[in-house]
């Protein structure tokens, strides 16, 4: 008789666990996450970038803004001229193409005179020469714009000062340059 054949017993698997496969899970949730996060982080630098670009672009145009009204004042006490002006020059610091960075400033404009209390040659009568020194207010407004090539405008910032000056003698021929409405009209207070 044939001998019959005989099976190996085959090996019995333990029951399956309902954890089983919950490591792969977790592992993916936690890619997940760290990917979000990474975005995040990757989203706020870019953000934080742009607006440190634009703070060094608003700082260059208070500092150009200030330099008009400095050039103003210095253009009144030493050459007598109170008219607006403007100027242009190139921004090499800009990442646009033919960048300008242009400086308007108003009229330097005389809103207030009193007596000069430091000039003691206002003390004997008459002044110097018939000649009565003043203390002046002026009103000068200097408007810096970056512009593009193509002569948009990029950025803006407008600056307005009060710049007293005593002792000073100012001449009715100079402020008549000043006293136009269109010039008066640049002055912001």
């Amino acid at each position: 008789m044939p001998d019959a054949p005989t099976h190996a017993p085959r090996p019995t698997r333990p029951p399956r666990r309902p954890e089983e496969g919950s490591a792969y899970v977790i592992a993916l949730l936690v890619l997940l996450l760290l990917s979000i996060v990474g975005l995040s982080l990757a989203w706020i630098t870019q953000t934080e970038m742009e607006i440190g670009a634009n703070e060094r672009v608003m700082q260059r145009l208070f500092y150009a803004a200030n330099s008009g009204i400095s050039t103003s004042t210095a253009r009144a006490l030493t050459d007598n001229d109170y008219s607006s002006t403007e100027y242009s020059f190139p921004d090499p610091g800009s990442p646009l193409l033919n960048a300008t960075l242009d400086v308007e400033m108003s009229p330097f404009y005389p809103i207030l005179q009193t007596p000069c209390h430091l000039c003691e040659i206002n003390d004997r009568g008459g002044g110097y020469g018939g000649l009565n020194f003043k203390m002046i207010n002026h009103a000068v407004t200097a408007t810096a714009l970056r512009r593009r090539g193509d002569n948009a405008i990029y950025a803006q910032k407008v600056l307005t000062s009060m710049v007293e000056v005593q002792p000073w003698q100012s001449t009715t021929e100079s402020l008549e340059a000043a006293d136009e409405p269109d010039e008066l009209a640049k002055i912001k207070f």
